[in-house]
């Protein structure tokens, strides 16, 4: 009987910390800044966020967590709402194997609740204590790089030029960029 409730504890407290985990991404904002994300979600827990669209006239779902990078290319909404419920617009995701592939009428929600904006947990850089905020899609977020959060920018590993996170390609050699820290 112990030996069955040591178990079920062991197995309870791995799947709370699987839970709590998530997957890290690295947000790319409009401004130029980026948002080394801890989790996808609120103060409650881990949100798990869906990306649909239109793939070549198809409707597709894919979980955040099944690519490596989406770019938001356009976004367009009906109203002059500075904040509207359901924003969607297009996109270029890539996949884990780097194939680039364009969304239309592309948006992102928790099951089938579409959103305007993307909840997540960062680490304050001063005190390294969880804190939690959200972005609007489309209009704050210009790319979602999911993974390990790697670096503040972008850089050609061939010439070891620097670019703004927000490049995905050199613009004057067209290779792809690699993401690092600059060296102070």
């Amino acid at each position: 009987m112990k030996r069955i409730l040591v178990i079920s504890v062991i197995m309870f407290s791995a799947g709370v910390l699987m839970a709590v985990d998530g997957y890290r991404a690295t947000l790319c904002l409009e401004n130029g800044n980026t948002v080394n994300v801890e989790y996808f979600g609120a103060e409650k827990g881990v949100d798990t966020y869906k990306l649909r669209g239109l793939l070549n006239g198809q409707q597709v779902c894919y979980d955040l967590s099944e690519i490596s990078e989406v770019i938001f290319s356009e976004y367009k909404t009906k109203s002059y709402m500075t904040e509207p419920s359901y924003v969607p617009g297009d996109a270029i995701i890539v996949s884990k194997k780097g194939k680039r592939f364009s969304l239309t009428d592309a948006w992102i929600g928790c099951d089938s609740a579409s959103l305007s904006r993307i909840y997540y947990c960062y680490l304050d850089p001063v005190t390294e204590a969880k804190m939690f905020s959200y972005s609007l899609i489309f209009k704050k977020i210009v790319s979602i790089n999911i993974g390990d959060n790697v670096g503040s920018m972008k850089k050609n590993s061939a010439t070891g030029e620097f670019f703004p996170a927000i490049y995905s390609f050199d613009p004057f050699t067209g290779q792809k960029l690699i993401w690092a820290n600059p060296v102070k």
